[in-house]
């Protein structure tokens, strides 16, 4: 049996001003997630200097180097390939997967966020990776949810494969993968062990 994606990405409240503080807990969630074999992590941390955020992408290859956790770095195609990152995350105000795909050819994975079936369709054509879906449920901030059963559609008629975003937790996350979803992303899911662990194990188990 496949064992579906996990896709923990930062809570983003990192700054330049608590970065020594922020730096030290978000080692301290990579080696954690990297223990529980989540696939990917995403370095989303937008009010960082390029200086800094370098500096903690770094950091995370170094940790997640020999692991099956996967380093990738939100919009920052630069720090990610200059680190020996996974993969780039790109969301709607980024640069087109095309112009990362010209400057770092297949160097760099290109996960793409979406948010509709023509959105899903157009990153696939332009050559992009897993694309993310959603908001599914729920979720602080995100108020335009799509749900399971646009998922389920994206899903049947997808050929790329489809990570579900949103509100995600242990009680809902199969919901996502009975629906099609190869996996399911989230911040609050994948903050700590507890829960990490629990997620995992439905997963791994197929409950």
């Amino acid at each position: 049996m496949t064992v579906p994606f996990t896709y923990a990405i930062s809570s983003g409240v990192a700054t330049d001003s608590n970065f020594e503080g922020s730096r030290s807990r978000l080692i301290e969630q990579v080696k954690m997630l990297a223990a529980h074999d989540v696939s990917f992590f995403q370095i989303r941390e937008k009010n960082l200097s390029a200086r800094n955020l370098h500096t903690l992408a770094a950091d995370c290859a170094r940790v997640l180097e020999n692991t099956g956790t996967r380093l990738l770095v939100n919009d920052r195609a630069d720090i990610a390939a200059s680190v020996g990152a996974f993969g780039v995350h790109l969301a709607s105000n980024s640069l087109p997967v095309n112009v990362v795909r010209d400057g770092f050819g297949n160097k760099l994975a290109v996960f793409v966020s979406t948010h509709s079936s023509n959105e899903v369709e157009n990153a696939f054509a332009a050559g992009a990776g897993p694309v993310v879906f959603g908001p599914i449920f729920p979720t602080p901030g995100k108020s335009d949810l799509v749900g399971l059963d646009k998922l389920r559609a994206i899903t049947e008629s997808s050929e790329v494969p489809v990570i579900a975003i949103g509100g995600f937790d242990h009680e809902n996350c199969r919901s996502a993968i009975n629906a099609g979803a190869a996996g399911i992303a989230g911040i609050r899911a994948f903050a700590d062990a507890e829960s990490v662990q629990r997620i995992m194990t439905l997963l791994r188990n197929n409950e």
